[in-house]
């Protein structure tokens, strides 16, 4: 296994100091004296004002190397705005965006039944206006008409029974029109704390403070040993910030390979040229990851890379 650069080996701790060639202003959002050791929307830098998340690609080249003394915002003489070029775009509609709109759309839908509940006699008289029962509504006309006698001649009494007219059959074709409709092919999700896979399900997530092998045990419905079974690089304890893998729903791991976490850090990377950088097998990472082979990673997702019997 090669490129180990973007796996969990080169992850920065509290315990281990931040590397001194990369930018002493980087660090997490909620410890500005621990950064994570690859490009990662954890890492923000304390040097801008506000404090923002550089983009992955500028932390790659500067912010975790020693060219970081060339960038405009570290060599500027005051605090200043990240500037967009080096700034981090997140993609789609926070979570938090996500939950104001679907409350804001239950507020209106329950204002709306409400209205139409009150006001429901007053358009129901509306709607039905040339009607005098449905919209309540009897005038003296009507009165009128309702009380006049119905009068019915020989000829109106012959006519109504005569025999009703014969209705019409209309046969369905022969030729059937069943049309099926075209499958929608949707691409899996690859980052960390969603469910990675088909048949077996995986959980990437990022170790934080306060969390163990047994909480994991207990919330993915699996146990300590399959935990320890499929994780290629394990340390024990727990470090925060280390990516961890977690099987869901199986407690016998026998028959899976061991994983180890890849981020990916480039844009549209063929799955193929991928496999062959690390030394894995394609069909394997396929398999595992629920992709096609024709799948184009983008930067920033997360894989699982199996490794074979001889490796563990």
């Amino acid at each position: 296994m090669s490129e180990k650069s973007s796996i969990n080996g080169n992850h920065n701790t509290s315990t281990e100091g931040n590397n001194i060639n990369s930018c002493p202003y980087l660090g997490l959002q909620d410890d500005s004296a621990t950064y994570s050791g690859f490009p990662s929307t954890w890492n923000i830098c304390y040097r801008a004002q506000p404090t923002d998340i550089p983009a992955l690609s500028h932390q790659r080249d500067y912010c975790l190397k020693p060219e970081h003394r060339e960038c405009p915002v570290f060599v500027a003489e005051d605090k200043q705005k990240l500037p967009k070029a080096i700034k981090h775009h997140s993609k789609g509609l926070s979570h938090k965006t996500k939950k104001m709109m679907f409350i804001g759309a239950i507020g209106l839908l329950s204002i709306l039944v409400i209205l139409a509940v009150f006001f429901r006699d007053y358009w129901t008289g509306v709607l039905f206006e040339g009607s005098p029962i449905l919209s309540g509504r009897i005038d003296e006309s009507s009165q009128s008409q309702e009380s006049t006698p119905t009068m019915f001649t020989t000829s109106t009494m012959e006519e109504m029974t005569e025999s009703p007219p014969t209705p019409t059959i209309i046969q369905p074709s022969k030729t059937p029109m069943d049309i099926e409709p075209s499958p929608t092919k949707y691409d899996p999700v690859l980052a960390l704390d969603t469910p990675i896979g088909d048949e077996y399900e995986f959980i990437i997530h990022r170790v934080s403070e306060g969390e163990s092998l047994q909480i994991f045990a207990a919330e993915y419905n699996t146990n300590i040993e399959a935990i320890k079974a499929i994780n290629y690089d394990l340390i024990a304890p727990l470090w925060i910030n280390w990516i961890i893998i977690i099987p869901m729903n199986i407690t016998d791991v026998s028959d899976l390979p061991k994983f180890e976490a890849y981020q990916v850090t480039e844009e549209k990377v063929d799955i193929r040229f991928l496999a062959e950088k690390l030394s894995a097998n394609l069909e394997d990472i396929l398999f595992y990851n629920n992709l096609d082979s024709d799948h184009v990673l983008n930067e920033g997702e997360w894989l699982l890379i199996p490794h074979s019997e001889s490796e563990s």
